[in-house]
């Protein structure tokens, strides 16, 4: 056998290895010198990673034929893993790591992961101190036996959400967080550096920015996002005692100028959230009983180099770059949803995506749930309108009914996800997987922790998560203040 393959040209052998999967060119390399070289070599790996359909612990802004075999097969070979353990009924936790031990501390509630999950971000509001106050916490996790905090800063007010971004060279976090100082809603900007665990530092409480609400747009920030110098924040009015609107402002922050945006040009959703990408705002949400998603370019005025007053009452988003909806399977209606923390815009290969879960638990024995991934080119900042985007439809899954969905963390490939799920008739809590097969598979639910884990906490104490769904890392702030790492690879 050995002899066969040693007679063969390079360029036949090489064709064999890329006609296998990844276990079997892992099982060939075993079994001869001339193979395990062949195997391992920089040209073979660099065709088989864009074949590869699971995550990659890749970041964005790197391409990956700049890696050498051997890290892009360490890269595949991790993914591998991990996945098998995702897809067990229950997954096996391989480390946990706690990062905070305060009984009785000020509960965290709520996280954000940058992506690759070596950083983390924490906000707390410090009710329990008597204190109207909020702080925020850099956390490097990078090192997992040697977990710091990098910045701290306590911001006067309660926080309402934030988004986070961090710079291209990885030198700071730029933190957009809406706030409610007293009476007034104010947006502000602060930088967090990102440093060595010797350079802990107390960032100063004055924003970078800070933004209060325009005299003409009334309701509460619902919601924050971040792209560069432009935040975007969405507003919830109330119309009545049962009916409301949003309302958008964009914010330039770097030159003051805002700009409202009239909400007769933004359809009446049920409910939607905001991202920014390069020079486009996407909103994606419920509308009219369907999954709705909406591209359109930022107007010319909020950007460096226009004549609009710091002020200004806009006519309304520049040109829409892409209108799409998705009808859910009849039997499953809308009342919550989630989408994921952010958008992946790579700047290596052309596709961006984006995903988002719905959930139906009312008053039934069985629930379900909605499953829909948007992927779309051109939202990297190359000069190009953002193409038809590709849409799986809808993926039907089962859940529970008579329960609540807290918490819902989904990846933006969407092939991952965790929530809290309430039983109330038991009142039971347990901490929810989701694995989805690339393509219109259908996604497999089960449990990440069940209510009692033989761990120091229970997913009762649960206040806030955060995941990461390329390396499987999931963050649980509790409210006794505790936090705890769980990885499965």
């Amino acid at each position: 056998m050995t002899s066969i393959f040693e007679s063969a040209p390079e360029d036949v052998l090489l064709e064999v290895f890329l006609r296998c999967n990844v276990l079997d060119i892992l099982s060939l390399k075993q079994t001869c010198r001339m193979l395990y070289a062949l195997g391992s070599s920089d040209y073979l790996w660099h065709r088989i990673v864009p074949t590869i359909r699971i995550p990659l612990e890749i970041p964005a802004d790197v391409d990956s034929n700049s890696l050498s075999g051997a890290e892009l097969q360490r890269i595949v070979i991790k993914a591998i893993r991990l996945e098998h353990n995702w897809r067990k009924p229950t997954s096996r936790i391989t480390r946990m790591t706690p990062v905070l031990q305060e009984p009785g501390g000020v509960p965290i509630d709520e996280m954000r992961l940058l992506p690759g999950a070596r950083w983390l971000v924490t906000a707390q509001r410090n009710r329990p101190l008597w204190r109207l106050s909020t702080t925020i916490s850099l956390w490097c996790l990078e090192d997992v036996d040697a977990i710091y905090r990098s910045a701290q800063m306590e911001i006067t007010g309660t926080y309402r959400d934030l988004a986070i971004v961090s710079h291209p060279d990885c030198s700071w976090v730029s933190l957009a967080i809406g706030m409610c100082i007293g009476d007034h809603e104010v947006i502000q900007v602060h930088k967090l550096p990102m440093l060595g665990r010797l350079d802990f530092t107390h960032v100063p409480q004055s924003p970078i920015k800070s933004i209060p609400r325009p005299r003409d747009l009334p309701g509460v920030i619902h919601e924050v996002s971040i792209h560069g110098d432009i935040v975007a924040a969405s507003f919830v009015v109330a119309d009545d005692a049962l009916n409301h609107h949003h309302q958008l402002l964009l914010i330039n922050y770097a030159t003051g100028v805002q700009q409202m945006v009239d909400p007769k040009f933004v359809e009446r959703f049920t409910n939607f959230s905001i991202r920014l990408a390069h020079g486009q705002i996407i909103l994606v949400g419920i509308l009219n009983q369907s999954f709705a998603m909406r591209i359109y370019g930022l107007p010319d005025t909020i950007f460096p180099g226009n004549t609009t007053c710091p002020e200004s009452q806009g006519e309304g988003l520049g040109p829409i770059a892409f209108s799409f909806n998705v009808i859910p399977t009849p039997s499953l209606s809308l009342p919550d949803f989630a989408i994921s923390d952010s958008i992946n815009i790579p700047r290596f290969g052309r596709c961006s995506r984006l995903s988002m879960v719905s959930f139906d638990v009312r008053g039934s024995h069985i629930g379900g749930g909605n499953l829909v991934h948007f992927c779309t080119e051109n939202l990297n900042g190359g000069g190009q309108p953002p193409s038809q985007p590709q849409v799986i439809e809808p993926r039907k899954f089962v859940v529970p009914g008579s329960t609540s969905i807290e918490f819902v963390k989904i990846g933006t490939r969407g092939h991952r996800a965790v929530w809290l799920e309430h039983d109330w008739e038991s009142q039971r809590f347990r901490l929810m997987k989701l694995s989805a097969p690339v393509g219109h598979g259908k996604p497999a639910v089960g449990v990440l922790l069940p209510p009692d884990p033989e761990l120091p906490f229970s997913p009762r104490e649960c206040q806030s998560l955060a995941f990461d769904e390329v390396t499987g890392r999931v963050c649980l702030g509790l409210y006794t203040g505790s936090l705890y790492i769980l990885d499965f690879v």
